[in-house]
């Protein structure tokens, strides 16, 4: 009965009506806006603002190509197109070039490099690499080649930003230089890529190739071996067209189309560009590589590698 009274008083309060009189009902409803609005905290209408800086990620520009500059004395007769080629190079502005074997025609002696080559690329000298190429084996263990690259520069590696850059000389089709397993090269190409994410390895001959020169049958193990280290890209030259294959885990990029004269293939590959001088286009970040064959034309297969 008690907590009956006390319930009505309480309604009638806040109505104004009964249980008292009507100061004693007003006065306490006063008393307890007062209360409330002590309790309450005061609320600020402000707001706070936090400055984030985002800084973006460094992308780096690598350009490959493989057989490259033509016989001094046929530039001409040749329809050499290197010029073409270095001259939409230079519009992307890459901070390394690699030349992927075939450097120069048609033996890579220092009288055509110097007197081709050189007047050409010679802008790019600084930043351009290379590995040697069957032609360059057609000198004696490639000696104009070494002249003029260094003894160093059959096989090389270097990091740019988060990729690993690894160079293998698969000379005449591994004739000269072993590929096998338990050759010098093959137990160096182990060292450099195992444990290693975002890889690319480069040499000139492909391992398989829809080209007049086919497939290199000598480079299985070497292939065997990248595929066990989950390498990502695999570039060469050789055949002279460009042609993608995406294996279960290697992507192969043939690119002989640097220059010197091209020719066609039969098109079975994943993806074939015939007849167009070229390059391949590699923008390496953290995550991977954004890549196409920039051509004379314009750019075909652009697509995305991912780096893991």
């Amino acid at each position: 009965m008690k907590k009956s009274r006390l319930f009505m008083c309480v309604l009638v309060a806040l109505s104004a009506v009964g249980c008292g009189s009507q100061t004693t009902q007003t006065e306490s409803i006063t008393v307890i806006s007062e209360r409330l609005s002590k309790e309450r905290p005061e609320t600020s209408t402000a707001l706070s603002t936090t400055t984030v800086s985002v800084v973006p990620e460094t992308l780096h520009k690598i350009a490959f190509l493989g057989d490259v500059s033509c016989a001094a004395s046929k530039r001409r007769a040749d329809r050499c197109a290197d010029e073409d080629v270095r001259d939409m190079i230079a519009e992307r502005g890459p901070e390394r070039v690699v030349i992927v074997g075939d450097v120069q025609y048609p033996s890579h002696g220092m009288r055509d490099y110097t007197e081709s080559f050189l007047p050409t690329w010679g802008a790019f000298r600084s930043i351009t690499k290379a590995v040697p190429g069957n032609h360059e084996y057609e000198m004696s263990q490639a000696s104009g080649y070494y002249e003029a690259w260094g003894a160093d520069a059959g096989m090389w590696s270097e990091r740019i930003g988060e990729w690993l850059l690894v160079g293998i000389n698969t000379s005449d089709g591994c004739g000269v230089v072993k590929c096998d397993v338990g050759s010098e090269q093959y137990n160096w190409l182990a060292q450099q890529i195992q444990n290693t994410e975002c890889v690319v390895v480069f040499g000139h001959h492909p391992r398989v190739s829809s080209g007049a020169h086919g497939d290199t049958k000598k480079l299985q193990d070497i292939w065997e071996l990248m595929e066990s280290n989950d390498v990502e890209a695999y570039v060469s030259g050789h055949d002279h067209h460009y042609e993608r294959v995406s294996g279960d885990i290697v992507t192969q990029y043939v690119v002989g189309t640097g220059g010197a004269g091209l020719r066609g293939a039969n098109s079975e590959g994943e993806t074939v560009v015939e007849n167009r001088h070229g390059f391949l286009a590699f923008t390496a970040s953290s995550r991977g590589a954004e890549i196409s064959f920039v051509a004379t034309d314009g750019a075909y297969d652009t697509h995305t590698l991912t780096c893991s």
